[in-house]
């Protein structure tokens, strides 16, 4: 999708995009790295992009099962997928 950001040693673990463009990433090193503005197409179109990838979003009960102290929020709108219990 773009060019490899450099810096993380080890595995990239989780990745957070915001609607400005900012990036956070953490890794199996440990370090949480907060990247500039990143040249990435609009959210929506990455969005789609990547819930496209995936096959679609977290349905609840995948989001309880990874996340269950976070309250749902349908990933991937567009996708039926998201909503399924």
């Amino acid at each position: 999708m773009g060019v490899p950001l450099i810096g993380s040693h080890g595995s990239v673990e989780s990745v957070a995009l915001s609607r400005t463009g900012m990036l956070a990433s953490s890794g199996g090193d440990g370090v949480v790295r907060f990247w500039g503005a990143v040249s990435a197409p609009p959210y929506k179109q990455l969005q789609q992009q990547i819930c496209g990838f995936l096959g679609g979003g977290m349905s609840r009960a995948e989001w309880r099962h990874i996340v269950p102290s976070i309250t749902y929020q349908a990933t991937c709108p567009a996708k039926p997928s998201a909503t399924t219990s």
